[in-house]
């Protein structure tokens, strides 16, 4: 009985060592399993959001008459010179609804001339007309996912022309003279029953026109720099009186060189010097960037908010000049590796990361050059380069070790 019992007791003591070890072994395992992660190049951009005011040297034109609708004889922002015509002003709206239809037709006629084709141009050009046709797509369909609808209407008379023309080649047409003939009667049957314009308005700057006045074109021009302080600026803005004239038939823009005034504070103003250029990014103008110079800043002893003065000369297509509007300064660029903050340590002194090559382990330096929340930037150096150096240097595509425990420099990983 004695020797059952015992014999018992040394199973369930095996039983329990076994166990046991099985224990330490699975732990073992599973708290050197290591995980990694791939050293690549990473490029972070740090930026100012501020609120800007948009200031140029303009003109408001105002119409001679009283009251009177507008018919404008230019593009926005076409540049004109002194005196030259800008709008007719018609005494009604039902004159303007004639003109304007008259126009139309003068372009619906001006596509169709442009359509025709010459004799020997059929059937041997359509490949040609069809890859036109397709850069158009290609071209509206990346404008429109940006945003940019605009680029649709200043090239619709361009596509068209392109389709017309791909309709002739299908036909064995040359042109459209029957139908150009029906649309010159209807304007001349229009323009027989259209009145005279009441007076035409000219300019009396040369510059570029904008037909948009927000009524705070004499407040806001570069005028006002002229010992700007930064209380002098926030009374301005706060003060600002809107003076919109129902006579304003637009305003000249006097010379390329425009003004942003960018609201920031004293803390964030030190990312800046004066003469240095810039990126500015404007989402109002669908996130576009312009390069400006910082001509210099307003500073305030007894205040903690900064006026920095962009200057640019550089007028993009589209560019919403909207007088108020937020934009993003770039001051600086970090370019370098990106690594987890938890896979950082000190070894003999120096700060770096565990690195697995192959099946085996080493310590490389690294040297911090931007912190986020979650990792960091470090240089890439060349100096792994110098055999006489303790530790490498991290390089691009190093396998960085983000977990695992006892590490150490030259651990083989069965």
């Amino acid at each position: 009985m004695v020797k059952k019992i015992l014999i018992r007791a040394a199973v369930l003591v095996g039983a329990i060592f076994f166990i046991v070890y099985c224990y330490i072994q699975m732990r073992s395992i599973f708290n050197s399993a290591i995980t990694v992660q791939t050293a690549n190049v990473y490029t972070v951009e740090s930026k100012t959001e501020a609120e800007c005011y948009i200031l140029r040297n303009e003109t408001v034109i105002l119409s001679p008459v009283e009251k009177g609708c507008f018919n404008y004889l230019i593009k926005e922002g076409e540049k004109l010179s002194r005196k030259q015509p800008i709008a007719q002003v018609y005494s009604s709206e039902e004159d303007l609804a004639i003109h304007e239809e008259v126009a139309k037709i003068n372009e619906r006629i001006n596509v169709l001339e442009n359509s025709s084709l010459e004799k020997g141009y059929l059937k041997t050009n359509i490949t040609k007309v069809d890859s036109q046709i397709n850069e158009f797509v290609h071209l509206l369909h990346k404008a429109t996912s940006m945003g940019e609808y605009n680029v649709a209407v200043y090239n619709r008379n361009d596509f068209l022309t392109l389709l017309n023309k791909r309709n002739l080649i299908v036909e064995s047409e040359t042109g459209y003279l029957d139908v150009i003939r029906m649309l010159e009667d209807e304007k001349s049957r229009l323009t027989a029953s259209l009145s005279s314009p009441i007076a035409t308005v000219v300019s009396s700057e040369s510059g570029y026109f904008y037909s948009y006045v927000d009524g705070f074109e004499e407040q806001f021009n570069a005028d006002i720099l002229e010992n700007l302080t930064v209380d002098r600026f926030f009374e301005i803005i706060n003060n600002a009186q809107n003076s919109e004239n129902a006579d304003c038939v637009g305003k000249v823009v006097t010379n390329f060189e425009w003004y942003t005034l960018c609201i920031t504070n004293k803390e964030q103003a030190v990312f800046y010097n004066s003469g240095d250029f810039y990126e500015i990014t404007y989402p109002y103008s669908s996130g576009m960037s312009i390069k400006s110079k910082l001509s210099y800043k307003i500073t305030q002893a007894d205040r903690d908010e900064v006026i920095l003065v962009f200057t640019t000369d550089n007028v993009p297509e589209g560019f919403n000049f909207l007088r108020r509007q937020k934009a993003e300064i770039k001051h600086s660029e970090f370019y370098g590796l990106k690594i987890p903050k938890d896979a950082l340590r000190i070894v003999d002194g120096f700060e770096g990361v565990w690195v697995l090559s192959g099946n085996v382990i080493s310590f490389r330096r690294c040297e911090k050059i931007y912190e986020t929340d979650g990792y960091y930037l470090v240089s890439i150096d060349d100096k792994f380069k110098d055999e006489n150096v303790k530790y490498r240097y991290l390089q691009i595509h190093d396998s960085v070790i983000t977990g695992g425990k006892d590490l150490y420099d030259g651990k083989v990983i069965g």
